[in-house]
């Protein structure tokens, strides 16, 4: 039996009808260019605030009293056509294909719609593949280098007990560790999870240091006046994936996998990655949910008050070190950063 399961609202998730000649069926067989005047106007959805896949006939409520069923999930990227070539004009958006009880289909962006200034059309390349909503914990790549008691050391290199360099604590001790390797085909296949890219100096001046590599959803520091006039705060998180506005900043190479690595300290903290700020894991229940059960175990071992929140999306969570910026408000700080050339972290 098929469940339904009301979504909650969120201000960053799209809805966006389609009424063009390409079926479902054809939609869900490949790449497919799809005319932009085939698109009904963008409109506010929903998302699901439960953390569980939108696995393949599921039935969903993107709307009140519009339910809809999951067809499959993919990316669409904004193009624009050249003759009889078609140019991809940015980074794919995360996309959910689902199909209303009158056969009409819709695209879902749970990360938010693609920008479309100067598109004429959009590449799309679904598949009958679940979605899940809670794409990865936040982490680092491989050979990240941390700032310790010590100097400067590569993340893997990193045990329970060390101390490392906060922004607002001084040495604080690592209290968990956790690592997951990501082959190219789930990389493939689940597109949310492929490492960002911030190039040396892409942040401010020697900021990072080296190229850093983290997963979408890690969050980095945002200071500057504009994040204060937007948000009333003299410095803000935002997630890796909602800054690839600002120039040198996107997608990382994934084609030969990727190894991230992840750590606890007693409070949410700031760290040094490559001369970034860089946030720790923040043991909230959409973090705790993305890890494995073992994990999920060890830290909860660790941290015994988090148990009280693994039952409920709103528990109890820990202060995260600043305020973390939603979808929309992350990349609508990252675009103003970007017009008007200032830096992010000083």
């Amino acid at each position: 039996m098929r469940r339904s399961l009301v979504m909650s609202h969120a201000q960053d998730v799209c809805l966006h009808d389609y009424a063009g000649p390409v079926l479902a069926g054809q939609l869900l067989d490949g790449r497919q260019v799809l005319r932009l005047d085939a698109f009904g106007p963008r409109r506010s959805g929903a998302a699901l605030d439960d953390g569980l896949p939108l696995d393949i006939g599921r039935i969903v409520h993107p709307e009140p009293d519009h339910p809809a069923v999951v067809l499959g999930s993919g990316t669409v990227t904004p193009a624009f056509a050249a003759g009889t070539a078609v140019v991809p004009l940015g980074s794919p958006r995360t996309v959910v294909l689902l199909q209303d009880g009158g056969g009409g289909l819709m695209f879902l962006y749970p990360d938010g719609a693609p920008d479309l200034p100067g598109a004429t059309r959009l590449i799309a390349e679904v598949r009958r593949l679940p979605h899940a909503f809670a794409a990865g914990v936040m982490c680092f790549a491989r050979d990240t280098m941390i700032r310790t008691a010590g100097g400067d050391m590569p993340v893997q290199m990193l045990r329970p007990g060390m101390a490392v360099q906060t922004r607002d604590a001084g040495l604080q001790r690592i209290a968990w560790i956790g690592t997951r390797t990501l082959g190219p085909a789930r990389l493939h296949a689940e597109p949310d999870r492929r490492p960002i890219l911030i190039r040396r100096d892409a942040l401010g001046p020697g900021i990072p240091a080296r190229d850093l590599v983290v997963s979408p959803q890690h969050r980095l520091l945002v200071g500057s006046r504009i994040a204060r006039r937007m948000f009333d705060e003299p410095e803000v998180l935002v997630a890796a994936q909602h800054l690839t506005s600002i120039p040198g900043v996107g997608p990382a190479p994934w084609q030969g996998g990727v190894t991230y690595l992840h750590f606890v300290c007693e409070e949410h903290q700031l760290v040094l990655a490559e001369g970034a700020c860089a946030e720790t894991l923040h043991t909230s229940p959409d973090a705790l949910k993305t890890l494995s059960e073992t994990a999920r175990r060890e830290v909860l071992a660790l941290f015994p008050d988090l148990g009280l929140m693994t039952g409920a999306a709103d528990g109890p969570t820990r202060p995260a070190a600043r305020r973390m910026l939603n979808g929309a408000e992350g990349r609508q700080l990252a675009r103003r950063h970007a017009v008007n050339r200032v830096m992010t972290q000083s």
